[in-house]
């Protein structure tokens, strides 16, 4: 697995961070699944993924793939903040774009203090 991933929880928020490459959709619906994994054992239905050191190598239909994977599967989770390095605002963007039609309550943003601040208000 290309994709390193470290967990840890704040303030009742799942806080991932990952680093490495993506070897293919099949390896991101992995690391998508772990997080989910790791939110149902901590009980935390808000997950902040730092993503600003993990490069991005998805194309456009296998991102669509992925934001549709998600909103079929990742239910228990009711909010995600993505922390990204801004290099990768488009693909990101188009990502958000599909799970929040979807009904996933995402994000992307490029600071993590951001990010929490998001998650950690009652209404977004």
């Amino acid at each position: 697995m290309a994709i390193s991933i470290q967990f840890h929880t704040a303030s009742n928020v799942l806080v991932t961070n990952a680093s490495g490459y993506d070897d293919g959709l099949n390896e991101v619906i992995a690391y998508n699944n772990k997080i989910l994994e790791e939110a149902i054992r901590h009980n935390c239905t808000s997950v902040l993924c730092d993503e600003r050191n993990l490069e991005y190598r998805l194309s456009l239909f296998e991102t669509y793939k992925l934001g549709q994977y998600m909103t079929e599967n990742i239910r228990f989770i009711r909010k995600i903040a993505i922390v990204s390095d801004s290099r990768h605002q488009d693909i990101l963007s188009f990502w958000e774009n599909v799970t929040n039609n979807r009904g996933v309550l995402a994000r992307v943003f490029y600071n993590n203090e951001e990010a929490m601040n998001w998650l950690s208000a009652d209404n977004s």
